[in-house]
C-alpha cells in the first residue's frame, strides 16, 4: 500500500483479498498518511536537543510543506525506508470490530509516550546503516519500533483506565460520608490504587459497620481473621 497503489488496486480487486481489504475502511485514511505523520512530528521536535535533519536518510527542506491529501507540516523528507517501520509498528494498535478495524487507542496519543524511544532506535540506525535502502529490510528495526508502540499503548490505555476509576472513586468516596477532608480522600484513593488489598479491607469494615458493628469493632473483628497463605 505505501510502496504501490497498484498492489493495493490488486488487493482491493481480488476476491481472495477483497474482503480482508475492505476491513480497513474507516482506518485506510489514517493508514497510508502514516508515514506523512511520523515524518511530521519527528520534524516539528528538531532543535529541542534533535538533529533529525542531520541523518542520513532525512534531507532538509528548504521551506515547509503538506504533501497533497494530509495536514502535517513538515520541514524535513524521510526516506519511507525510515519512517516504513515506524509507521508499519502502529498496526499494533488496530482491533477488529465486527467486519472492520478500528483504533482501539488513537495512534496521535499513543505518538509522544513513543517518540523519544522511537527516536533514539533511528538515530542509532542513522549512525550504523551503510546503505539507507536496507534499513526498510532491517528485521531488528521493525521490531524495536513495534514493541516500543506495544510498550506506549498499554501506558496509554493504563492512563485511560485511571482515568476513567477516579471519577468512581470519588464519587463513592463522597458518598460513604463527610468525614474524610477531600486531601485526605485523595491520598486514600491513591493508596488503594497502589494496594488493592486496601479497598477490600475498607469494604468489609464497611460491611460490619452496616449491620451494627461499630468501626473500633469492626476493626477487632477483621485483626481475628486469619490471613491468606500463598
Amino acid at each position: 500500500m505505501y510502496k504501490s497503489k497498484g498492489k493495493a488496486l490488486d488487493l482491493f480487486t481480488n476476491e481472495n483479498t477483497r474482503d480482508e481489504f475492505r476491513k480497513l475502511y474507516d482506518v485506510v485514511g489514517d493508514i497510508i498518511t502514516l508515514p506523512e505523520f511520523v515524518q511530521s512530528q519527528f520534524s516539528q521536535a528538531t532543535g529541542k536537543g534533535r538533529k533529525f535533519g542531520k541523518m542520513r536518510f532525512v534531507k532538509p527542506l528548504k521551506m515547509a510543506e503538506i504533501r497533497p491529501g494530509t495536514n502535517y507540516p513538515t520541514e524535513h523528507q524521510m526516506d519511507l525506508a525510515g519512517s516504513l517501520p515506524i509507521a508499519a509498528a502502529f498496526r499494533e494498535l488496530l482491533e477488529l470490530k465486527g467486519d472492520r478495524y478500528c483504533w482501539r487507542v488513537d495512534y496521535k496519543k499513543v505518538f509522544p509516550i513513543a517518540e523519544e524511544e522511537l527516536y533514539k532506535v533511528l538515530l542509532s540506525k542513522s549512525r550504523t546503516v551503510k546503505v539507507v535502502n536496507a534499513l526498510g529490510a532491517d528485521t531488528e528495526y521493525w521490531t524495536q519500533a513495534s514493541n516500543i508502540v506495544l510498550r506506549a499503548k498499554d501506558e496509554a490505555l493504563s492512563a485511560t483506565r485511571a482515568r476513567r476509576q477516579e471519577p468512581e472513586e470519588e464519587a463513592e468516596a463522597e458518598s460513604e460520608g463527610p468525614e474524610d477532608s477531600t486531601e485526605d480522600r485523595k491520598a486514600r484513593l491513591a493508596a488503594e490504587r497502589a494496594d488493592p488489598a486496601l479497598r477490600l479491607r475498607r469494604k468489609a469494615i464497611q460491611g460490619l459497620m452496616a449491620i451494627g458493628l461499630s468501626e473500633q469493632e469492626a476493626e477487632e473483628s477483621l485483626k481475628k481473621v486469619p490471613s491468606q497463605k500463598e
